[in-house]
């Protein structure tokens, strides 16, 4: 809601200072008129934000509330207050994005892993930035924080993907 108000501020601003031949006021313009102004890339910060408002949750698997999650929807349930949606399953949003090598993640990637009983991925979070990751932990059955070097997640590191 914040960015549409800046957004149309800047655009009347524009429009009735008479530089309609302004390009950022008429990429402003198409994008209000065709309803795209989503297309702002979510701030990490906020999405972090987000994200830590649900540090606690329940974790159960299939689950897809405010009150308890699995590892997908809690990533699905803080990218869409963000307006960026994900699939369900961890092993769709592992296909979202683009790759993102380790060594160049920044806050708000999503982070993917392996299972002792799956070669493929099985489990997301939401990268914090520091070697750290926010996710719904069924070991844990809650949302938390944990570090990426941690043995079990360094050794079902699959990769990382930036939306």
């Amino acid at each position: 809601m914040k960015k549409l108000l800046i957004v149309g501020v800047i655009l009347m601003t524009s429009l009735c200072a008479g530089y309609t031949k302004d390009p950022l006021a008429l990429k402003l313009h198409h994008m209000v008129k065709h309803q795209k102004v989503e297309s702002f890339k979510a701030s990490p910060k906020g999405v972090i934000r987000t994200a830590k408002k649900y540090l606690g949750t329940r974790y159960v698997y299939g689950a897809n509330s405010r009150r308890a999650v699995d590892c997908s929807s809690f990533v699905q349930q803080v990218y869409k207050k963000h307006k960026k949606k994900l699939p369900r399953t961890s092993r769709e949003q592992a296909k979202v994005g683009k790759p993102i090598p380790k060594s160049k993640l920044k806050p708000g990637d999503l982070v993917f892993f392996s299972s002792k009983r799956t070669r493929g991925v099985a489990h997301v979070g939401i990268y914090l930035g520091s070697g750290k990751f926010i996710h719904a932990s069924s070991a844990k059955k809650r949302v938390v924080i944990t570090k990426l070097n941690k043995r079990y997640y360094a050794i079902h590191y699959k990769g990382a993907r930036r939306l």
